[in-house]
This record gives C-alpha cells, sequence and structure tokens, in this order.
C-alpha cells in the first residue's frame, strides 16, 4: 500500500511539473526584425508573433542615444499572439529590443532581439 502512494504521488509531481513546463515555454516564431541581424534602412516599427497567446507587459528599446526606452505595442491589452510597436528614429549602431510576456499561467517569459544599424 505504501508503494502504491508513493508511485501516485511521484506520478502526479511529474505530471505537474510537464504540464506548467508545456504551457510556460511559449516562443517567438517570426519577428520582422531577427536576431542577430544588420540592416542597412532604419525600420519605422517592429512586430513580433509568439508561438500561443500571451499577455506583453514590456517592450523596450536600447541603443544609441536610447536607454531603455518604453515602447507602446498594440494590442495593449489581454492576451494575444501578434504583436506591433512604432519605433523612434534611429541613428547607426547598435540597439537591443527587450520584450516581457506573461502566459496564461502566470509564467514570465523574457526575450530580446539585437540588431545593428549600418551607417
Amino acid at each position: 500500500m505504501a508503494y502504491l502512494k508513493t508511485f501516485s504521488a511521484v506520478a502526479l509531481c511529474v505530471t505537474l511539473i510537464l504540464s506548467g513546463q508545456a504551457l510556460a515555454h511559449v516562443t517567438v516564431e517570426e519577428s520582422s526584425i531577427e536576431d542577430g541581424a544588420s540592416l542597412s534602412e532604419a525600420p519605422s516599427g517592429f512586430s513580433f508573433s509568439f508561438g500561443g497567446d500571451v499577455r506583453l507587459v514590456g517592450l523596450t528599446i536600447s541603443g544609441v542615444g536610447l536607454d531603455d526606452e518604453d515602447l507602446a505595442f498594440s494590442p495593449d491589452g489581454g492576451f494575444a499572439a501578434d504583436y506591433e510597436a512604432d519605433l523612434p528614429d534611429l541613428e547607426p549602431g547598435s540597439y537591443v529590443i527587450e520584450w516581457r510576456a506573461m502566459a496564461k499561467d502566470g509564467h514570465v517569459m523574457l526575450g530580446r532581439i539585437s540588431f545593428e544599424l549600418e551607417g
């Protein structure tokens, strides 16, 4: 009987852990600016898509003359898979766009996309 209780407890723990990982790991599947890109023209906007619905809770850009500048994005409430934002005027140099999103299970995910604007 003790064996059955132990086995049941272990099986429950494994199931909960694996189901949480499956829900929590939504990734960016598509982006208008690829990580590590070298661009010849300054982009006016940025769009990206997740593999499932998330709530985007933060989007910033850092680089030449910018220090973690918040970017307004849409949609700006609720859960969605696709997001877009206008970018400020960018000068030649290196930039990093960082995002923070929350999955429906409450798991917070962070990501970044680095790119270079040629001059």
